[in-house]
């Protein structure tokens, strides 16, 4: 909820109480991964790519095996912090364990040095 209201009102006091209840739930239920791929794009759309970059690698030492996870690596290493080699390398790993018409398209964008961006409003809201 928190999460929305900061998106349509652009109110930043909302961020830090959306920020919180992903970290909540996702303490109460350490195993369960929708919070934690919640607050890996919250952080993705709305965090320094410093802070997105440090929670999906501690996250996906949880969770190595969802592909969902390690795009969100990709994205923001290639969008965000230019590490283009490594995103590649994430966008590869996206595509080996998500094998599908989606995973495979991302990696090939990357690798032809294409930008891949997905939006907030269609991740979250649609």
């Amino acid at each position: 909820v928190y999460h929305y209201y900061a998106y349509s009102s652009k109110d930043q006091r909302y961020l830090k109480k959306a920020e919180d209840a992903y970290l909540t739930s996702i303490k109460r239920e350490k195993r369960y991964f929708k919070p934690v791929m919640n607050l890996a794009l919250f952080y993705y759309f709305n965090a320094d790519p410093k802070k997105t970059e440090s929670f999906v690698n501690k996250s996906l030492k949880d969770f190595p095996q969802y592909h969902r996870l390690w795009m969100v690596k990709a994205l923001v290493e290639y969008n965000k912090l230019g590490k283009h080699d490594a995103a590649i390398e994430s966008a590869k790993t996206t595509f080996s364990l998500g094998r599908n018409k989606n995973t495979y398209e991302f990696y090939q964008s990357l690798q032809a040095g294409r930008k891949f961006d997905i939006e907030q409003e269609e991740v979250f809201f649609k």
